[in-house]
């Protein structure tokens, strides 16, 4: 009796985790977890000049055998299950590590991150920047936060606000692929 319920208990386990592991959901963030979301530094370079003034840190997913996961499969998923949160969290720590010391010295060169409109749905954000950033070597001066227009703004007044509380920190917020989403310019 005890052996064949021991059995079935392991059963039922054993489908579980393997029905779990097939979910992207589970997959995507064990990924952030284990640190398998990396950055990619897309170089920012001024038109008129042709110098270098920063990089855009783009989310690229690369598993453990190497292979690397089209963005075009990950952040939908990412921002619909909210694991947009923690995969750009983790995203800036490991910037930081990447690049800090890289800027430490060129007060010049801004890294830029996007942030999908729930981002501004409430003031978590602004706490989040200041945690990441003060044990960096980039300073808030050097940031700036690219808002995606994939998604409407979930509270205009609130996100003006939050935008105008980065700003006093010396972040720089821009609309990033603007006129492909929710409202371009005049949004």
């Amino acid at each position: 009796g005890s052996a064949l319920v021991t059995i079935l208990a392991f059963a039922f386990a054993a489908l579980y985790f393997r029905r779990n592991r097939s979910d992207p959901h589970v997959q995507f963030r064990e990924a952030i977890e284990n640190g398998e979301i990396i950055p990619f530094f897309q170089p920012t370079i001024d038109i008129k000049s042709g110098k270098l003034v920063g990089a855009e840190v783009l989310a690229r997913w690369r598993k453990p055998d190497g292979t690397m996961v089209s963005p075009a499969n990950f952040i939908p998923l990412a921002e619909r299950s909210g694991l947009i949160y923690p995969m750009t969290h983790a995203l800036m720590k490991r910037a930081c590590a990447d690049v800090g010391a890289a800027h430490a010295n060129r007060p010049h060169i801004n890294i830029a991150f996007n942030l999908y409109a729930g981002h501004f749905a409430n003031d978590a954000i602004i706490g989040e920047l200041q945690a990441i950033f003060s044990k960096s070597q980039i300073s808030l001066s050097q940031i700036v936060l690219e808002v995606t227009e994939r998604e409407p703004l979930p509270d205009l007044d609130l996100a003006r606000d939050i935008i105008s509380r980065l700003q006093k920190l010396g972040i720089r917020v821009a609309i990033d692929d603007v006129g492909t989403g929710h409202g371009g310019l005049s949004y």
